[in-house]
């Protein structure tokens, strides 16, 4: 089965055959499983992966595959994600130093202050702007807003700005560069996974995620005239 994927091309794709089968519901079953789980009760970085690891095991008993097989093809696919692990250590290992060294307070209120030196037109995608650059420090969303909020709310009420358009420009600068961020896990996992290099990834992200800012400032800037 890891031949036939490995061969594969978009324009010559294996064929589903009944053998197939078995495999689709164990993966589906899974995927079932870990919305249920985020729904009806807590998911964790730690459940999710003994989920898939589950779902990887069950898929090579249920495609009949010899043991000796299955191993093969397990270290196989963690030799492919080798490398966008040893990254993502390197990156969250300097993002930890950042945030234990009270780094990141400091440039979170270097940029609240400068917001004031703005027009009150483009307040807005100025913090976008500058979630952005907090973003390269802190992927978590979570962590983000609670490093964040707390001081760009109160600078949001002095200045003028709904809190609504605040939490907007949050979101927007959390989401957006995800995509092209060589430490967000999400991104390097599934580029990992489809076995393309991340600098080939991030030429082709990069104008998207350049289309997605010129987009989010006009909707910023919207959300100001109409006082959202």
């Amino acid at each position: 089965m890891r031949q036939e994927i490995d061969n594969a091309s978009v324009d010559q794709l294996p064929e589903f055959e009944r053998k197939h089968i078995p495999v689709a519901v164990v993966v589906c079953v899974s995927i079932a499983y870990m919305i249920y789980t985020a729904i009806f009760s807590s998911l964790s970085f730690k459940s999710s992966a003994a989920i898939f690891l589950y779902m990887g095991l069950l898929s090579g008993i249920v495609y009949q595959m010899p043991v000796n097989d299955i191993c093969r093809q397990f270290i196989s696919g963690v030799k492919g994600m080798a490398s966008t692990g040893i990254l993502l250590g390197f990156a969250y290992a300097i993002s930890g130093i950042l945030s234990r060294g009270n780094v990141m307070d400091t440039v979170v209120n270097l940029l609240a202050n400068a917001l004031n030196y703005f027009p009150r037109m483009f307040q807005a995608p100025a913090m976008f702007l500058m979630h952005i650059i907090i973003n390269l420090f802190v992927t978590s969303g979570s962590g983000q807003a609670a490093v964040t909020m707390p001081v760009f709310i109160p600078v949001a009420d002095l200045v003028g700005m709904s809190r609504q358009t605040a939490v907007l420009a949050f979101n927007f600068g959390d989401g957006f560069c995800n995509f092209i961020l060589p430490h967000a896990a999400a991104t390097m996992g599934f580029i990992g996974l489809a076995n393309i290099p991340f600098t080939k990834w991030f030429l082709y992200a990069a104008k998207l995620f350049l289309l997605w800012v010129a987009i989010g400032i006009v909707l910023l800037m919207a959300a100001t005239v109409i006082g959202y």
